[in-house]
């Protein structure tokens, strides 16, 4: 499953897009409502499964940042990570794990992966709405993160 979700006076093209890569349904919502409020300008894409984000990514490159779930139905992941990192043209993007339990060893390897963040979401609504709206105003705002195809050779 994959859709283009809301926001969609965003240009893909010159500012990129989010790619949320999660199977939850009540966490896709969420994170969809906190990025309305928000009101960040670039198209928020949604990919239910790890193989449904490695092929958006091959069709649509111009991306701005990937939301990651780690528990996700076939591909895990931390294989969409180690897959994303592979590819030369994304070594750049920034990549925000949701590691809500997962214990230290896994976000250890997710950040050795190339994780850029790992986020503990909170399970009350209230904490993780300010909790994904402080990585949104970071990664999409405040970084000033390099082209995405800047160590392609």
């Amino acid at each position: 499953m994959i859709y283009a979700s809301i926001n969609h006076d965003g240009d893909v093209e010159s500012k990129g897009y989010v790619l949320l890569v999660a199977s939850d349904g009540d966490e896709i919502e969420l994170t969809r409502r906190v990025y309305r409020e928000v009101g960040i300008r670039q198209p928020l894409f949604v990919a239910g499964k790890g193989e449904d984000a490695l092929r958006l990514l091959e069709d649509h490159p111009n991306i701005a940042l990937v939301l990651l779930d780690l528990r996700l139905p076939g591909v895990s992941g931390l294989e969409v990570l180690e897959g994303i990192r592979a590819r030369p043209n994304f070594r750049t993007v920034p990549i925000v794990v949701f590691a809500s339990d997962e214990g230290p060893d896994i976000v250890e390897k997710a950040y050795k992966l190339g994780a850029n963040s790992c986020l503990n979401i909170p399970v009350a609504y209230e904490e993780f709405t300010v909790t994904l709206a402080k990585a949104f105003e970071y990664w999409l705002v405040v970084n000033h993160a390099p082209a995405p195809d800047l160590y392609v050779s």
